[in-house]
């Protein structure tokens, strides 16, 4: 290219025309470290030369401003000079970014900290977690999808993000769904809260709209519940499905009760004996052993409770248990079919104690210790037994006693009598729940057969479970053990429980049974027996049998949530002319622990918003006119070096009778999670620049100076550091 000047140029121009012919990209405008004099507000120097300075600065304050300064004014002689119109671009190097672990997935726009807090008692490992929240708002806000697979839960434990699987609350009667007000989220937690402790480390993180399958493998209630309480009559003698339970244990190591009460009865025939159908518990589809071909010998007509008892554990696949039932000759009925499964917490501290021999046996001995276990408990205290098992007469259709509930003490709490159900009938059942106080020694019970001896009597599907009751917030219990009776026609009370009262809603599970026999031998006059919750009947029992004395149990299930103060009624009377005995009455309310779960305030990622912007001012930094500016964010996840469109601008002409300094501001607008950044310049590999427009200036050796004046910044924390060549514009120079 040739050039013709009209005054005499040194050498050194000519070397500087050169060089920017042969090798325009080593022509920067370097940030250089140096302070600007005479300026306010003071600030930093842009100059030609990449420095060797490798200067930082951090920002780390909302409000905090960074300035950086041409070298020299513009023109530098009487003749205009400008800047075209175009387009500016600011190149940032850092040696920190925030920092990614205060932020789980940059993908997620928004946060709220969940703090999971205990009451008196310690929160143990894994213990379902249960979250409400306005989940609707947030779907209108359009900050979370309608499906919710943006919402998710994940625990920050000091050094590490954990993705916990969630679920919508679904106890199989009551759920919960998304786009609700009251959305509610089941969680468990990742590690123990002492007592009166909170966890802080939990929170809800949303605002994805791409994402799709959440983890959902965790329990969606504390306690499951199926029920058909309506009667169902049949003639068939093909078991058919009265109703259905699935669950799906998240954990091999969770341990879940399943009891099934139900009743039954034989439809017509008031006064005659019949058998009250057959009823039998599926588990996956399958007949569980020994609890099939359940039933009960006695006048049409009339009902009678059935119950079932069996522990789940060790298993990770769906759930499926199911109350059967069939006729037994005539038309059957059956109504008032419940499942209730719900789970021993802490099972790890529980001191779980379960034994079962469920296929059909013989035994020949009286008595005969059927089914034991012995223990000793991990440290004085109380526990939760209970008891199942069902029993008939033996070949030789005698009876000595039938089925008994042995106590630690060798007292027994439970009897079921054999007699009047001979072998190759259906089954009568054996229920007990009570609470026991036990010392640290060893413990036995036992469930006892007294059988006829010659050839025997039949027992199948027996169970015993003990557990610890203080892995409950609370363990309620009334007991009314003495031999009473009635010959009144109105119900008489036997044992009362009044809940205490709390101040928010808790998860309850209610046990409760009473034994009872009549004391008049007459088919035609009826025993009967209910549970009450708050006066409202739950359950109902009646019974007619040619037999004086034949010990048998009503017993009662459910599960809800509640503040509390529930009363629990068992209650007995007699048809007139009839004797009714209740004893051995128990009623136990088990109350949940219920973590607290403050939602704070939403949050941001963790990050800081910041504005560049490009001004011109007078020679002192006076009278700043803005160019043009853009602002953005600085996150973990920002690109380094960050290439900034920071928009265009109109031509800007500079005159010597006020000549102007070009200008670069940084400004933090807003910080979220308390964090920084810091910004590299002045060096070779930190090359930190703002690019302009083309320059016209009235000297050559200075057209370079606002090609790409490199800015140096400082920031804070871990960032990566990369070199970026400069590229210069065209420059035309004045004549």
């Amino acid at each position: 290219e040739v050039r013709i000047s009209s005054v005499v140029r040194s050498g050194a121009w000519i070397a500087t025309e050169h060089d920017n012919q042969s090798s325009p990209s080593t022509f920067f405008k370097p940030l250089a470290g140096q302070e600007t004099p005479g300026v306010s507000p003071a600030g930093k120097e842009m100059n030609n030369t990449i420095g060797a300075g490798a200067a930082t600065m951090t920002f780390d304050t909302a409000g905090q401003n960074a300035y950086w300064y041409s070298d020299i004014s513009y023109p530098t002689g009487s003749d205009d000079a400008t800047i075209a119109a175009g387009s500016y671009t600011l190149n940032a190097y850092f040696s920190a970014l925030p920092s990614a672990a205060a932020w789980w997935d940059g993908s997620y726009g928004l946060r709220q900290q969940i703090a999971v807090s205990a009451g008196s008692s310690s929160i143990p490992n894994d213990y379902p977690v249960r979250l409400q929240f306005d989940h609707a708002t947030l779907v209108t806000d359009t900050k979370s999808l309608s499906s919710g697979d943006d919402l998710r839960v994940v625990h920050w434990n000091g050094s590490t993000w954990t993705e916990l699987d969630r679920a919508l609350f679904n106890d199989g009667i009551t759920s919960s769904s998304w786009d609700s007000a009251t959305t509610t989220l089941m969680f468990k937690t990742v590690s123990t809260i002492s007592a009166s402790g909170e966890d802080n480390g939990y929170y809800l993180y949303y605002d994805n709209s791409g994402a799709v399958s959440p983890p959902t493998n965790t329990p969606s209630s504390r306690y499951y519940i199926a029920e058909d309480l309506t009667e169902t009559q049949t003639s068939s003698t093909t078991y058919a499905n009265k109703v259905t339970l699935q669950f799906t244990p998240s954990a091999t190591t969770e341990q879940y009760v399943v009891i099934a009460t139900w009743r039954q009865r034989h439809v017509g025939g008031l006064g005659s004996i019949a058998d009250a159908g057959e009823s039998r518990i599926a588990l996956n589809g399958t007949a569980r052993t020994g609890t099939s071909e359940i039933s009960y010998k006695m006048s049409g007509n009339v009902w009678k409770t059935a119950q079932a008892i069996l522990k789940i554990t060790g298993v990770v696949a769906q759930q499926t248990v199911a109350i059967e039932f069939s006729a037994n000759g005539g038309t059957d009925a059956i109504d008032n079919a419940r499942i209730v499964v719900f789970m021993i917490p802490d099972p790890s501290n529980a001191d779980i104690q379960y034994v079962e021999d469920l296929p059909i046996t013989t035994d020949s001995v009286n008595p005969a210790d059927a089914l034991t276990v012995t223990f000793t408990p991990t440290s004085a205290g109380d526990y939760i037994w209970m008891v199942n098992g069902f029993v008939h007469e033996g070949p030789g259709t005698g009876s000595q006693g039938g089925l008994l509930a042995e106590d630690e003490t060798g007292a027994d709490q439970q009897h079921s009598d054999e007699s009047y159900t001979a072998q190759g009938d259906p089954f009568v059942p054996l229920v007990h729940f009570e609470q026991r106080n036990l010392a640290a020694s060893s413990q036995t019970f036992t469930i006892r057969h007294q059988p006829d001896t010659t050839p025997g009597g039949e027992r199948q599907g027996l169970t015993q479970l003990l557990f610890r009751s203080d892995v409950f917030d609370l363990v309620e219990f009334a007991s009314a053990t003495a031999d009473t009776s009635t010959t009144s026609s109105s119900y008489q009370s036997k044992n009362s429980l009044t809940t205490a009262s709390v101040g928010s809603d808790r998860d309850y599970v209610y046990l409760a049974v009473m034994g009872m026999y009549n004391g008049v031998n007459d088919i035609t006059l009826s025993t009967f027996g209910e549970f009450r919750l708050d006066a409202v009947q739950q359950l109902e029992e009646e019974v007619a049998i040619g037999r004086t004395q034949n010990d048998r149990q009503i017993g009662w299930s459910d599960a809800e949530r509640g503040t509390g103060n529930r009363i629990i009624d068992s209650r007995y009377r007699a048809e007139s002319g009839q004797t009714t005995h209740a004893l051995y009455a128990q009623i136990l309310s088990l109350r949940y622990k219920e973590p607290g779960t403050g939602l704070g305030s939403e949050e941001t990622s963790a990050g800081l918003t910041i504005t560049v912007s490009v001004h011109h001012t007078k020679v002192d930094g006076t009278d700043a006119q803005l160019i043009t500016s853009a602002s953005t964010t600085i996150d973990s996840g920002t690109a380094d070096p960050l290439v900034l469109d920071l928009g265009s601008a109109a031509e800007q002409t500079f005159t010597s009778a006020d000549p102007r300094l070009l200008r670069v501001q940084v400004t933090v607008d807003e910080i979220d999670q308390a964090t920084s950044f810091t910004l590299a310049y002045d060096s070779v590999v930190d090359p930190s620049s703002l690019d302009t427009p083309v320059v016209t200036v009235p000297e050559w050796g200075l057209a370079f100076l606002l090609l790409v004046p490199l800015i140096p910044f400082l920031m804070s924390a871990i960032w990566r550091r990369r070199r970026l060549a400069g590229n210069i514009a065209t420059v035309f120079l004045g004549a």
